[in-house]
C-alpha cells in the first residue's frame, strides 16, 4: 500500500520486479496524497486519484504490458477505494492473509503509523511488514523519525528511499521511466533480506 509514488511508475516498476520473482500473488493499493492515517479510515480517493493493481504468481505478463489494474481513478472522486473490501484495510488483510505487507508511505505528513501497523497485525498476524521510507521533502527529519519509531517499536523491516532517489518533483506521479525503474530495483534489492 502506498501514496501517489506507488500509484505512478515507481509502483508499476516495484510490482513488476516483485512479480518477476515468480513467487508472489500481489495486490497493491495506491492512493494519491495518502498518509498512513488514510489507510486506517475508510479508504477514499480524497485527493488526486488511486490505483489497485493485481498480479498472480506464475502469471505471464509480457515485458511491455502494464500490470492489471482492477480499480482506478485519475482525479478526485471521493469514491471508496477497494469497493469489494468496503474500503476497509482490515477487510483486505483479513481476507488475503498476506505473507508480506509493503507499506510505502511517509511522503505525505498525515500519520497514524501505529494504528496502521496494529490493523495489519491484528487481522493478519503472520504478515511480515516492510516499510519503504520517504524521499527527501520538506520536513524530512520528522517524517523519517516517525517511521523509525514505529519500525523499532514493532520490529518491522525498513527500506529507506532518501539516499536512493533524493527529492521528488511533487507532480502527480513524480518519477518516470528509468528513474522509477532504478528506484524500484534498489528498493527490491534492499528488501531481499526480509523476503524469505
Amino acid at each position: 500500500m502506498g501514496d501517489s509514488h506507488l500509484n505512478g511508475e515507481f509502483g508499476e516498476s516495484l510490482q513488476r520486479k516483485l512479480h518477476d520473482a515468480g513467487k508472489y500473488d500481489i495486490l497493491s493499493i495506491a492512493i494519491g496524497g495518502a498518509g498512513s492515517r488514510h489507510f486506517t479510515m475508510t479508504m477514499k480517493n480524497h485527493c488526486c486519484g488511486f490505483k489497485i493493481r493485481e498480479s498472480c504468481a506464475g502469471e505471464v505478463i509480457p515485458a511491455k504490458t502494464k500490470i492489471r489494474t482492477i480499480e482506478k481513478a485519475s482525479a478526485l472522486t471521493n469514491e471508496i477505494v477497494g469497493k469489494s473490501y468496503k474500503g476497509q484495510l482490515k477487510n483486505v488483510v483479513t481476507q488475503l492473509q498476506p505473507q508480506y505487507v509493503i507499506v510505502a508511505l511517509g511522503n505525505n505528513f498525515v500519520n497514524d503509523h501505529q494504528t496502521l501497523v496494529s490493523i495489519i497485525k491484528d487481522n493478519a498476524p503472520m504478515a511480515k511488514i516492510i516499510w519503504v521510507g520517504p524521499v527527501l521533502r520538506t520536513n524530512f527529519e520528522p517524517r523519517i523519525k516517525a517511521i523509525e519509531q514505529v519500525v523499532s517499536k514493532n520490529k518491522l523491516f525498513l527500506v529507506r528511499s532518501d539516499d536512493i532517489i533524493g527529492s521528488d518533483t511533487l507532480t502527480s506521479t513524480h518519477f518516470y521511466g528509468k528513474t522509477a525503474q532504478s528506484w524500484a530495483g534498489k528498493v527490491v534489492e534492499r528488501m531481499k533480506p526480509a523476503l524469505n
